[in-house]
C-alpha cells in the first residue's frame, strides 16, 4: 500500500475510533510493542493518529526489553500516552504447583518488574502497569490452571499496588479470561482482552463474552496493523473509553511528559541472553584490521553490576590491531546508523566499564554526531583485572576529534548517536565491558548516598536509607558497612541540585535539631525491631 493512502487510511480509522459507534461507546486507537517492533520512528507513529501505547518493559524475573529505554522516551517525547507491561512467565519456577509457589514467584517478577518501571511512576504520568499472562505450566486440570494462575496473578497485582498505588490491568486471551481466573482477580484487576477477530473493529467484544470480568478497557484487536513509522505488523488495541477517560487513568508522581532523570542506562548486559545494543559480531565492521579472529559473547562469572557482562577476545593477526565495534538494534536499520541506536541528549558524559588483565591496550568512542562522525580522546586500558570507568563529557571540546563525513571536532547537536566504540591493541586480549550509560547530569563516577543507583541524590535515596538503618548495608555511604546516621548526613551534603528545594523542605539543616532527628529515628527502629 502506498505510504500516503496508508496515512489516509489510518487518520480515517482513528477519527472513527474516536467518535460514537452506532451512537454507543466511544473508542481510543493505541499500539503495543517491544523488542520485535526494532526501531519506531514515534512521531510517526502519533501523526498516524495513535494516541496511547503499552510498551514491553520486562518478563520473568531478570530480563528486561532492549529497547523499553529508547520507547518510553520517544514515545513520550512524540505526545503519545504510554503504559509498560511485564510477560509473566508462570511456567518457570512453578514448583509443584502449591499456592506457596505461585506466591513467590509472583513477588520475584513483580518486583523485578517494579525496578524497570518505577522511575517512570515518580517521574511522569503513566497508564496503569499490565500483567501479561501467557506463559503457563502443564496444568493437570482446569481448576488448578484457575487456582495457580488466579493466586499467582493476584500476589503479582497486590505487590504492584504496594509499591505504585495503582492495580495493574490483566492482558489474557478470551479462553484464559473465562476459564484461568476467578473473581478475586476480575473483581480488582480491568481486563485487557486479547482477540484477533476476523471482523477487525466492526464488531468489538461486548461483556458477555467475558462474564467473570464482565466489558474489557482494553481491546487487543489484531497483531498486524500497519502504522506509519512502525516496519511490518504492530498489535492494536482499542481503549474502551474516549480520551478525557483514557487521560483519567494515568497516574505518577511528575507531569505529563515528566521523564526519569539521571543515569540512563544504554546495555547492561543483564538477563537472559541479553546483550542489547551491542549483540553485533566484533568482525562486522569492514574497519577492523590486524585481527585473525574476535568473538563477543554475554557471561555470568563477571559483572560491574547486576548479572552479566560481555567477554570480548580479540586474536591478532599483525603485531598491532583495531577492532571497531558496532552497535544498533533491529532489522531495519543497519549497526553503527543513527536509525539502529539510542538518540542521546549531548549533555553531560558516556562511557563503561572495562576489566582485562592484557596489556598494551586502548579504547576510544565514536559518536554519530548532526555533522558528521566525532572520535573521541584515546585513552588507554589499565591491565589490573578490575573495573575500571572509561568516560568522555560531551560539553569539553578538548575530547572529540574530527573523523569522518565532514565532522568538526566537537559534539554540536542537540542529540547524538554511538557510532562504535574502537578499541585497539598489540597482542592477544581479552575484556569484559559492561554498564554502558550516559548521564545527562554530569559524570558516570558513582555518588556517595545515590543508594538507589540512579545518579540522583534525592528523597528515594532516603527512602532507601531508612528502610536499611540499621538492618542492612543498603544505606551505607561512607563504607563502613553498615548503615546508621553519618550515612544520612552524607546523603544530606549531596543531594542533587535538581531536587535540593524539595528535598531541603522536607529535611532540615545538619543542625542539632537533625542531629536529633536521626537518633529519634535511631530510637524508633529499635523499639520496632525489639517488638
Amino acid at each position: 500500500m502506498h505510504r500516503s493512502l496508508q496515512l489516509i487510511l489510518l487518520t480515517v480509522f482513528a477519527a472513527c475510533c474516536c467518535q460514537q459507534r452506532g451512537g454507543a461507546q466511544p473508542y481510543v486507537p493505541g499500539i503495543d510493542v517491544s523488542l520485535f517492533q526494532d526501531a519506531i520512528d514515534w512521531n510517526a507513529v502519533r501523526s498516524a493518529g495513535v494516541e496511547f501505547a503499552v510498551v514491553r518493559a520486562s518478563r520473568g524475573e531478570t530480563y528486561n526489553d532492549p529497547l523499553f529505554l529508547a520507547n518510553m522516551r520517544e514515545a513520550t517525547k512524540a505526545g503519545v500516552l504510554v503504559g509498560t507491561y511485564h510477560y509473566c512467565n508462570l511456567d518457570t519456577n512453578y514448583g509443584s504447583l502449591s499456592n506457596a509457589d505461585a506466591i513467590a514467584d509472583a513477588t520475584a517478577e513483580a518486583n523485578h518488574y517494579l525496578s524497570v518501571i518505577k522511575p517512570y511512576y515518580d517521574a511522569g504520568q503513566m497508564l496503569p502497569p499490565v500483567a501479561d499472562v501467557e506463559g503457563f505450566p502443564d496444568f493437570a486440570s482446569t481448576a488448578q490452571a484457575k487456582n495457580y494462575t488466579s493466586v499467582w496473578t493476584k500476589q503479582f497485582s497486590d505487590t504492584i499496588y504496594n509499591s505504585l498505588g495503582v492495580k495493574p490491568m490483566v492482558y489474557t486471551s478470551l479462553s484464559k479470561a473465562n476459564s484461568y481466573f476467578t473473581t478475586a482477580v476480575s473483581n480488582q484487576n480491568d481486563l485487557w482482552l486479547a482477540w484477533w477477530k476476523t471482523t477487525g473493529t466492526a464488531n468489538p467484544p461486548t461483556a458477555a463474552d467475558t462474564p467473570t470480568w464482565g466489558a474489557w478497557d482494553f481491546w487487543q484487536w489484531t497483531d498486524a496493523w500497519t502504522v506509519n513509522g512502525i516496519e511490518g505488523g504492530v498489535d492494536g488495541d482499542l481503549f474502551n473509553g474516549n480520551r478525557a477517560q483514557l487521560e483519567a487513568k494515568l497516574s505518577g508522581h511528575g507531569q505529563l511528559g515528566g521523564l526519569p532523570g539521571g543515569r540512563m542506562l544504554i546495555t547492561d548486559f543483564d538477563g537472559g541472553d541479553q546483550e542489547g545494543y551491542f549483540g553485533q559480531s566484533p568482525t562486522y565492521s569492514g574497519s577492523n584490521t590486524g585481527i585473525a579472529s574476535a568473538t563477543a559473547e554475554r557471561v555470568t562469572n563477571q559483572a560491574h553490576e547486576g548479572t552479566g557482562s560481555q567477554r570480548l577476545t580479540v586474536t591478532p593477526s599483525a603485531s598491532t590491531w583495531l577492532m571497531r565495534f558496532l552497535p544498533g538494534l533491529g532489522s531495519n536499520a543497519s549497526p553503527a546508523t543513527p536509525a539502529a541506536n539510542l538518540k542521546l541528549e549531548t549533555t553531560g558524559s558516556i562511557g563503561f566499564w572495562l576489566k582485562t588483565a592484557s596489556t598494551g591496550m586502548s579504547v576510544q568512542l565514536a559518536i554519530d554526531d548532526s555533522d558528521g562522525t566525532e572520535r573521541s580522546i584515546s585513552k588507554a586500558i589499565v591491565s589490573d583485572n578490575q573495573w575500571h570507568l572509561y568516560e568522555w563529557n560531551f560539553d569539553d571540546d578538548a575530547q572529540w576529534n574530527t573523523w569522518l563525513s565532514g565532522s568538526n571536532g566537537a559534539i554540536t547537536g542537540a542529540t547524538a548517536t554511538i557510532d562504535s566504540i574502537l578499541f585497539s591493541g598489540n597482542a592477544a586480549s581479552t575484556f569484559y565491558m559492561d554498564t554502558i550509560a550516559q548521564n545527562p547530569n554530569g559524570s558516570l563516577v558513582p555518588i556517595a548516598g545515590d543508594f538507589n543507583h540512579d545518579w540522583l541524590v534525592d528523597s528515594r535515596d532516603l527512602d532507601v536509607w531508612k528502610t536499611a538503618f540499621g538492618v542492612t548495608a543498603a544505606g551505607d555511604a561512607n563504607n563502613d558497612g553498615v548503615t546508621n546516621g553519618a550515612d544520612f548526613l552524607v546523603w544530606q551534603s549531596n543531594q542533587t541540585a535538581v531536587n535540593a528545594v524539595p528535598a531541603a523542605a522536607a529535611v532540615p539543616e545538619p543542625t542539632t535539631v537533625t542531629l536529633l532527628g536521626v537518633a529519634a529515628f535511631c530510637g524508633w527502629r529499635r523499639r520496632r525491631h525489639a517488638g
